[in-house]
């Protein structure tokens, strides 16, 4: 049984309920608006976040690609493939989380289904167990 299968459409499903809530929550996306919010107190708030979501994604994507466990990793009952999608997942899942943190400061839907959509993007194309190392 592919067990990452299922956790990678669990963490893609996921990831597309926190596009819908942040569009139930802070209402339909505003694409009319400018994408930085420059008179908003929030403004660096946004920045970080966004920056964040960046590090988690490209952490994730790296994790996931790596052959080898390390350290506490490395003597590990379970396999490494499936200990290392299930990490790599959640990094790039806390991506879209941020995505709607974001969302919900600014009120404004756009940032949630912009990051849900590369989470889900790069959950989708993520190695899972079938990897062989």
């Amino acid at each position: 049984m592919k067990i990452a299968l299922w956790l990678k459409a669990a963490f893609v499903f996921s990831v597309v309920l926190y596009a819908a809530v942040a569009v139930f929550v802070a209402g339909a996306p505003a694409w009319d608006r400018p994408a930085y919010p420059e008179g908003s107190p929030f403004a660096v708030p946004a920045v970080v976040l966004s920056a964040l979501s960046l590090v988690l994604w490209a952490g994730g994507w790296i994790l996931g690609r790596r052959r080898k466990p390390w350290g506490p990793f490395s003597s590990a009952p379970r396999p490494w493939p499936l200990q290392r999608f299930i990490l790599a997942a959640a990094l790039v899942e806390g991506g879209a989380v941020l995505g709607l943190a974001l969302a919900l400061l600014l009120r404004d839907s756009r940032y949630a289904l912009a990051h849900a959509f590369v989470s889900a993007l790069l959950l989708i194309f993520l190695p899972g167990e079938e990897r062989g190392d």
